[in-house]
């Protein structure tokens, strides 16, 4: 090989920060294709299996506060919580939202 043109970019779900080899991304991480890391999925999203390409949003009802400091706080779906009696969420949640005054959801996990 003699140009940078030989050089091909690795799939999406892997990385390499190394130009020999393409890794899969570990669960709780993501990548697009030709990425060099595997970001940690963000607030209210995660991913279960390794070499994922995007994260999944937690379902509504349900939250999942961490930023992205920590793959292992996003590489399961049971990282996604419960939101408590009084609140709620959407899909992608990073934290329910408490009813407004003169209302009131008296279940758990309601979206």
């Amino acid at each position: 090989h003699n140009s940078w043109s030989d050089c091909i970019n690795c799939q999406a779900g892997k990385f390499s920060n190394s130009g020999s080899a393409c890794l899969d991304c570990a669960p709780g991480t993501y990548s697009a294709s030709g990425f060099s890391f595997c970001p940690t999925c963000s607030t209210g999203r995660f991913s279960i299996t390794p070499g994922s390409s995007s994260c999944t949003k937690c379902a509504a009802g349900k939250f999942l506060s961490d930023p992205g400091t920590s793959a292992r706080s996003h590489n399961d779906e049971f990282n996604c919580k419960v939101c408590g009696a009084g609140t709620f969420s959407v899909d992608g949640a990073g934290s329910c939202t408490v009813c407004g005054p003169g209302r009131y959801v008296n279940d758990t996990g309601t979206d």
